[in-house]
């Protein structure tokens, strides 16, 4: 089954990054309908440009993970089939040199936010396929980016103490893909009607 068979209007958190970019225009090539989200307006302008002539109808929202009031309310007035966060945040830096502040920050993006998104959708048993990033720093964790590779761990491994169980999954030809989760609030036998489901997909090869 396509994707545009169930699934007609997309969010992607993160658009103007590398992976979020290229998701966006896969996606707007199929969908009727996508939301470009990023904390940069100029950035999110650039990127509805460039996707200009796409099948999607395409609209930009200024969105900073960071504010935990306005990530509240995004999720509040949510409104698709499928939401992708592609958001995150590195710094290349040995552990102990990294600033506090800096670290928080990390932390809230990589791992509270996707944490936040995850419950609150599933509290509102609201019908939408959840997509979120992982990395294979939390496989195999880099000395220069402790911190970033400890965030996308314990973000795995909530994922594996969820239940639901773990599969493999592709979402797209290009991506690689590592677990699909499902609340058990809301699962159903059919993979297609399933009403909310939780993907991670690597961001490194």
């Amino acid at each position: 089954m396509k994707i545009e068979d169930t699934i007609k209007k997309a969010i992607i958190l993160g658009a103007t990054g590398g992976i979020g970019r290229q998701l966006a225009k896969e996606l707007a090539r199929s969908l009727d309908y996508l939301v470009l989200v990023g904390r940069d307006p100029d950035k999110l302008s650039q990127v509805q440009k460039e996707l200009t002539g796409s099948k999607a109808q395409l609209s930009i929202l200024t969105l900073d993970m960071l504010d935990q009031v306005a990530l509240e309310a995004f999720v509040e007035n949510l409104d698709a089939d499928l939401l992708v966060n592609c958001a995150g945040l590195a710094y290349f830096s040995i552990g102990c040199d990294l600033e506090s502040a800096s670290e928080q920050d990390l932390w809230q993006v990589n791992y509270h936010a996707p944490v936040q998104l995850i419950k609150q959708v599933v509290k509102k048993n609201q019908k939408i396929h959840l997509v979120q990033l992982s990395s294979l720093a939390a496989l195999f964790p880099h000395p220069y980016l402790a911190a970033y590779s400890a965030s996308k761990a314990c973000l795995a491994d909530l994922h594996s103490c969820s239940p639901g169980g773990t599969e493999a999954i592709r979402f797209t030809d290009s991506a690689r893909s590592l677990y699909s989760w499902t609340s058990p609030n809301s699962y159903s036998s059919s993979q297609t009607s399933r009403s909310i489901g939780w993907r991670s997909l690597a961001d490194e090869a």
